[in-house]
């Protein structure tokens, strides 16, 4: 918070506006989830998209309407086969 709103805080144009700090911490941290094989697949997946793309900008001329394709295509895959992990 700037120095000016702590001394003065009835300056602020939230003041009087119930704001919940989104980063106020609440509890214990979570632990991570084990990588299971189906997290292993979609993570090489999401990899293999970036190499595609690198390659197809760099060798074929790529440009915004064949990454957004190919991202597109990485996406629908993902979700569609997601559900069986």
């Amino acid at each position: 918070m700037p120095k000016a709103l702590r001394k003065n805080p009835e300056t602020s144009i939230l003041h009087g506006h119930k704001v919940k700090n989104l980063f106020e911490k609440k509890g214990e941290p979570v632990a991570a989830g084990k990588m299971t094989k189906g997290t292993w697949v979609l993570l090489g997946l999401f990899a293999l998209t970036f190499v595609v793309m690198i390659y197809g900008v760099s060798s074929m001329g790529w440009w915004f309407e064949e990454m957004t394709a190919l991202f597109f295509t990485c996406g629908h895959y993902s979700r569609s086969h997601a559900k069986g992990f």
